[in-house]
């Protein structure tokens, strides 16, 4: 029976492994095929609104009636607004090809915690570094893994709320490093979790903005070997960057900032 109860708990735990796999993998595949759509759309409307831009600029320079004058504007405001969202989605869709080196996990920890302290001060929330070894290196392009950890800890921030709290953690294992990001606030619903990772989901309470920073920091860390995935449980909602162990001498270490 002890045999038998043994097999059955390693048989379940193999299933749960396959099915968490499957899991990853179909939102591999769908996020893959909206990059691409992505990265069409932005060419193919890109060139148009840069018409329409040049143009309202050229109207605007000669333009005499005041009310007319502050029409040109809004559309100038509003295509550079476009622009921005175009220029993001590009950078979801096609990152630039990453330079990899040893990355320290302080330093980058140190040079998140610098980047969001204003927006943290302003939403007074708190940000806590609560593990962070100096000896804990990361083979990754240093400017990408900031950018995708930034983009997770501000989601993090406006999601925690005024008085709440934001911590980062790494976790070290055999094998691998984990950059654990968790914040006090409601959490994610399993509906609102499975679209987390979808660009312009606007269903997610932690997601603000343009919705653009938790594709695009899945696609950065995927870019460069790792993983980003969203944890549910009953405790603070939790998300989780998973690198290969640095090798000793690989590359040279690099700077966070």
């Amino acid at each position: 029976m002890l045999r038998l109860e043994a097999e059955l708990d390693e048989l379940h735990g193999r299933l749960v492994r396959v099915a968490d796999d499957a899991e990853q993998n179909r939102t591999a595949d769908k996020l893959a095929a909206l990059a691409e759509f992505a990265a069409g759309a932005g060419h193919e409307i890109n060139n148009p609104l840069a018409v329409i831009s040049g143009h309202a600029q050229r109207l605007l320079r000669t333009e005499q009636d005041d009310d007319r004058a502050d029409s040109l504007r809004v559309v100038v405001r509003q295509t550079q607004r476009i622009a921005g969202i175009l220029r993001e989605l590009m950078q979801f869709a096609r990152p630039p090809k990453p330079q990899p080196g040893r990355v320290a996990v302080a330093d980058v920890f140190a040079a998140v915690n610098a980047d969001l302290e204003a927006l943290a001060v302003e939403r007074k929330v708190r940000v806590e570094v609560v593990n962070a070894p100096t000896d804990v290196a990361i083979d990754a392009d240093t400017g990408q893994l900031r950018q995708s950890l930034v983009a997770v800890v501000r989601n993090a921030v406006e999601a925690a709320g005024a008085n709440g709290w934001v911590r980062l953690r790494c976790d070290v294992t055999p094998l691998a490093v984990c950059l654990v990001v968790e914040d006090g606030g409601p959490g994610l619903s399993p509906e609102v979790a499975a679209h987390a990772f979808d660009p312009f989901y606007c269903g997610r309470p932690a997601g603000r903005g343009r919705g653009l920073g938790l594709p695009t920091a899945w696609r950065l860390a995927r870019q460069n070997g790792g993983d980003l995935r969203h944890e549910p449980g009953d405790g603070p909602t939790r998300f989780v960057f998973t690198y290969p162990r640095s090798g000793e001498a690989a590359f040279p270490v690099r700077d966070a900032a």
